[in-house]
């Protein structure tokens, strides 16, 4: 079932990127970041999801970097 987008957790901009190169092959409609969960799993001790709306440089680094591995 269409669209089919893969989603990306992470606030390392090289991990991130690389992961946006590795998924490409997979044929999703769409890759993006996961920058709303608020989730103490994810913003909590890992630092990405919600707690990367407060941290904007970090999110623009990561953005960044996907797009340019995309």
């Amino acid at each position: 079932q269409h669209p089919l987008v893969c989603q990306i957790g992470g606030n390392s901009p090289t991990l991130c990127g690389k992961a946006t190169t590795i998924v490409e092959d997979y044929g999703y409609d769409a890759i993006d970041l996961n920058i709303d969960c608020p989730s103490v799993k994810v913003s909590g001790e890992r630092e990405f999801g919600a707690i990367l709306l407060k941290r904007v440089d970090v999110a623009l680094a990561v953005v960044t970097a996907m797009k340019e591995h995309s």
